[in-house]
């Protein structure tokens, strides 16, 4: 099934991937850097993998610093592409 999402930007660019889309906002501190698998107890996509996906989530939790550096061991760790 297809689906057309309205989203704010955070970098520019395009992309074109698997959508893994999450009712629950994401802590991004609470995904494992070598895998890309969510670990949060009671999240709605806990135990999906991120990594090589486009993810969907009404918004980021947790402080910027903690978001920050969250993506970038996921970035580190090749489980995100910068682009």
């Amino acid at each position: 099934m297809e689906r057309t999402y309205h989203c704010a930007k955070i970098a520019k660019g395009t992309a074109e991937a698997e959508a893994l889309v999450s009712k629950d906002a994401v802590c991004f501190y609470l995904v494992v850097p070598e895998t890309g698998e969510l670990i949060e107890r009671n999240h709605d996509i806990n135990g999906k993998n991120v990594a090589g996906k486009i993810l969907v989530m009404p918004s980021g939790k947790g402080s910027s610093v903690v978001q920050a550096d969250g993506l970038y061991k996921l970035l580190m760790k090749g489980s995100t592409r910068p682009d």
